[in-house]
Protein backbone atom coordinates (compact mmCIF):
# COMPACT_ATOMS: atom_id res chain seq x y z
CA UNK A 1 0.00 0.00 0.00
CA UNK A 2 1.08 3.06 -0.90
CA UNK A 3 -0.37 6.95 -0.41
CA UNK A 4 0.81 10.04 -2.34
CA UNK A 5 -0.12 13.59 -1.42
CA UNK A 6 -0.13 16.78 -3.86
CA UNK A 7 -2.40 19.99 -4.01
CA UNK A 8 -3.36 21.32 -7.38
CA UNK A 9 -3.24 25.15 -7.90
CA UNK A 10 -6.11 26.18 -10.32
CA UNK A 11 -5.71 28.99 -12.23
CA UNK A 12 -7.77 31.12 -10.03
CA UNK A 13 -4.86 30.52 -7.42
CA UNK A 14 -6.92 28.42 -5.25
CA UNK A 15 -5.21 25.53 -3.31
CA UNK A 16 -6.83 21.90 -3.12
CA UNK A 17 -5.28 19.00 -1.20
CA UNK A 18 -5.13 15.56 -2.87
CA UNK A 19 -4.14 12.14 -1.61
CA UNK A 20 -4.66 8.85 -3.44
CA UNK A 21 -3.27 5.32 -2.82
CA UNK A 22 -1.32 3.43 -5.27
CA UNK A 23 -3.44 2.53 -8.02
CA UNK A 24 -5.85 4.82 -9.32
CA UNK A 25 -6.81 6.37 -12.87
CA UNK A 26 -8.50 9.63 -12.19
CA UNK A 27 -8.61 12.45 -9.61
CA UNK A 28 -12.17 14.28 -8.08
CA UNK A 29 -11.89 18.10 -8.97
CA UNK A 30 -13.73 20.87 -6.70
CA UNK A 31 -17.20 21.72 -8.05
CA UNK A 32 -17.21 24.20 -10.78
CA UNK A 33 -13.66 23.29 -11.66
CA UNK A 34 -12.39 21.33 -14.87
CA UNK A 35 -9.01 19.95 -15.82
CA UNK A 36 -8.35 22.63 -18.12
CA UNK A 37 -8.32 24.53 -14.81
CA UNK A 38 -5.07 23.47 -13.18
CA UNK A 39 -2.56 25.80 -13.34
CA UNK A 40 0.16 23.67 -11.13
CA UNK A 41 0.86 20.68 -9.07
CA UNK A 42 2.65 20.19 -5.92
CA UNK A 43 3.82 16.98 -5.67
CA UNK A 44 4.69 15.44 -1.65
CA UNK A 45 2.45 18.47 -0.41
CA UNK A 46 -0.35 19.84 1.32
CA UNK A 47 -2.45 22.63 1.91
CA UNK A 48 -4.52 23.93 4.64
CA UNK A 49 -6.34 26.79 5.70
CA UNK A 50 -3.61 26.70 9.38
CA UNK A 51 -0.48 26.28 7.84
CA UNK A 52 -0.82 27.28 4.07
CA UNK A 53 1.53 24.94 1.47
CA UNK A 54 3.29 22.51 3.36
CA UNK A 55 5.27 19.63 2.86
CA UNK A 56 2.98 15.88 3.84
CA UNK A 57 3.62 14.31 7.21
CA UNK A 58 0.90 12.11 8.88
CA UNK A 59 0.70 15.42 11.43
CA UNK A 60 -0.58 17.54 8.72
CA UNK A 61 -2.78 14.72 7.23
CA UNK A 62 -4.89 15.41 10.32
CA UNK A 63 -5.44 18.87 9.15
CA UNK A 64 -6.65 18.23 5.58
CA UNK A 65 -9.90 16.50 3.66
CA UNK A 66 -7.86 16.23 0.93
CA UNK A 67 -10.12 15.15 -2.44
CA UNK A 68 -9.34 11.33 -3.16
CA UNK A 69 -9.15 9.10 -6.31
CA UNK A 70 -12.79 8.60 -8.66
CA UNK A 71 -13.65 4.66 -8.99
CA UNK A 72 -13.05 3.42 -12.86
CA UNK A 73 -16.38 4.31 -15.08
CA UNK A 74 -17.31 3.52 -18.22
CA UNK A 75 -18.26 6.25 -20.41
CA UNK A 76 -19.97 6.11 -23.68
CA UNK A 77 -20.15 8.43 -26.32
CA UNK A 78 -22.08 9.07 -29.25
CA UNK A 79 -19.21 9.41 -32.18
CA UNK A 80 -20.23 9.67 -35.64
CA UNK A 81 -18.38 6.78 -38.00
CA UNK A 82 -17.16 8.89 -41.29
Amino acid sequence: MGWTAFVVEMLDGTLHSYGKGFHWEFFELPNGYSHTDIARIHSGMVYSKKRGLHEFSMESFSEITPYREKPFFTCFADIPRG
